[in-house]
């Protein structure tokens, strides 16, 4: 998944660089403290222009030179044009591994979403103060630093997405907009901090939030640890948020959650998870290709979109609770497997749910393994044992009785209550007995 998506986007990051000396500089002197503000950048004036000409919105507003030492230089002012990724003017010398390091003169306010795509060579880049809009440093897997300058105001969708050498991300105060995957699918990434005086953002160690921290952004791919716990004033977990965090196993939503978007856990190493109640919708991709093993869809759950549970490998149990919720009519909704060029798909798990439900109909369809809820199994392990009961008595002390399942409801009488739990056990007894 993720070398599909470097063909489509990847960023790279920035170093804070105090002068630079010279007009056409040939070398990139830069200390091995690459967020140190006072790096040093030194020039030399004895390699040759391979490559010069035009490349701002407005033809010369800004021009670029290439030096025979693979510094990119770009100067002028205001924006860059909005190049396509075979269409920018360096495209033959970036493939081929030739721009190591790129100069942005003051006077420069954008870069493009394509500029530096799959420019894998590209170590180092200096981004100066003039620079509102930052973006096209997309599949950069060389870049090492990104020192984001104070003036800086919008930071593209995946902007630096896939750098696979950025360790730590700082943003700037001034910044006011972040796009979606700004920093996902970074292998070393274990950080991105934010400026206390920042409007919009903030950080919990190292986790992106906006700034009410009711959404969380991005969390880092290279974090190590193997649960997290979202804060209690999250209401959003944003797009792409989780993707490819495989250290991941476990992780406790919020109980205000109320949004789960796109792509959020998708190529993520979480193998359980509890919806809260307030979620309505699966988003699409939401948990495609995860390491998810076991999940339980409560009935507040009215919508499955498309590819939600696509290409889990690993998803044995998916429980859907609410006997008329919409599940988008594909066989790569719910899957283990799957391949588009012969249309072969698999579903080696089981999906539960109760007879003549929307659930029942999907797996009929496109002849999935089906079971039809046990009442009585409380816990939700597709079968009847005393943990029910207790889980029964438990979620009642705690007056959680509200987020038991339908079909806790074992003497069915159209409610769960602690009788319920008492004539599980005795049911128990008695087949205990006879065998």
């Amino acid at each position: 998944m993720k070398m599909n998506k470097k063909i489509i986007n990847l960023l790279a990051s920035v170093i804070c660089i105090s002068s630079i000396v010279g007009v056409q500089p040939t070398v990139l002197a830069v200390t091995e403290d690459m967020t140190n503000k006072s790096s040093d950048l030194s020039v030399s004036g004895t390699a040759d222009i391979i490559a010069s000409g035009e490349c701002g919105a407005y033809g010369d507003n800004l021009m670029y030179k290439l030096n025979s030492e693979g510094v990119l230089t770009i100067s002028g002012q205001g924006e860059m044009a909005d190049w396509f990724t075979n269409t920018v003017p360096w495209k033959d010398y970036k493939n081929s591994g030739k721009i190591t390091r790129v100069i942005i003169h003051e006077g420069v306010t954008s870069v493009s979403t394509k500029a530096f795509v799959s420019c894998e060579s590209l170590e180092y880049a200096f981004i100066p103060s003039s620079m509102k809009d930052i973006d096209g440093f997309t599949a950069c897997s060389s870049l090492k630093s990104i020192n984001l300058p104070e003036g800086l105001e919008t930071i593209g969708i995946q902007a630096f997405c896939d750098c696979d050498s950025l360790k730590t991300v700082i943003i700037p105060s001034s910044v006011n907009s972040i796009g979606f995957g700004a920093f996902e699918w970074c292998d070393s990434l274990t950080e991105i901090k934010v400026k206390s005086n920042n409007a919009y953002f903030t950080d919990i160690n190292g986790v992106l939030y906006n700034k009410d921290k009711t959404k969380i952004i991005q969390y880092p791919k290279a974090k190590t640890q193997t649960s997290y716990i979202i804060p209690s004033s999250v209401t959003t977990v944003g797009r792409d948020a989780f993707e490819e965090c495989e250290n991941l196993k476990s992780i406790i939503l919020p109980e205000k959650l109320t949004s789960i978007e796109e792509s959020a856990f998708s190529s993520s190493g979480i193998k359980t998870i509890e919806i809260p109640a307030g979620v309505t919708t699966i988003s699409r991709s939401a948990f495609n290709s995860s390491f998810i093993e076991s999940i339980v869809l409560p009935n507040n759950i009215v919508k499955i979109d498309e590819m939600a549970f696509r290409n889990c490998k690993n998803l044995k149990k998916i429980f859907i609770q609410n006997p008329q919720c919409e599940i988008d009519d594909s066989f790569g909704t719910i899957c283990s497997n799957l391949a588009f060029e012969n249309a072969y798909r698999q579903f080696d798990g089981i999906i539960y749910g109760y007879e003549n439900s929307t659930a029942h109909a999907y797996a009929q369809k496109y002849e999935y393994p089906f079971s039809a809820f046990i009442y009585g199994d409380a816990n939700s392990d597709g079968k009847l044992t005393a943990g029910d009961a207790a889980f029964i008595a438990k979620n009642l002390a705690e007056q959680k009785g509200h987020t038991l399942p339908a079909y806790a409801d074992f003497t069915g009488d159209g409610k769960v209550t602690a009788y319920d739990a008492a004539m599980i056990a005795k049911y128990l007894a008695e087949q205990s007995l006879k065998n």
